[in-house]
């Protein structure tokens, strides 16, 4: 997704737990800015929009991963009633979005 707009990559409704989240650059492109947002249960927990990702690096939204060049949560994150995650690249280089959930 190479957009600086803002798109749902992620929109769950119900209780559950975001086990695994974040972006990745398209191979040897740097992304200046990529931008990623994060609301649970209603609430904006995350709303980054300055993030400098290097060429094939990793934004972490929730664990740990290695080449990470950014970190929100090293923890999961449980979510009640929602969780929708949104990102963005930045109109010339591509972001990816990658996750691992489970509802409860």
């Amino acid at each position: 997704m190479t957009s600086a707009t803002l798109t749902e990559v992620l929109n769950v409704s119900g209780s559950g737990v975001l086990t695994f989240a974040g972006i990745t650059t398209s191979t040897g492109t740097t992304v200046n800015p990529a931008k990623f947002r994060v609301v649970i249960d209603g609430v904006t927990a995350l709303d980054e929009s300055t993030i400098v990702l290097p060429e094939t690096s990793f934004g972490a939204i929730a664990g740990t991963f290695q080449n990470t060049q950014y970190t929100f949560s090293q923890e999961a994150l449980a979510f009640n009633s929602s969780i929708v995650v949104s990102i963005a690249g930045d109109s010339t280089n591509g972001v990816h979005f990658y996750h691992r959930k489970y509802l409860t």
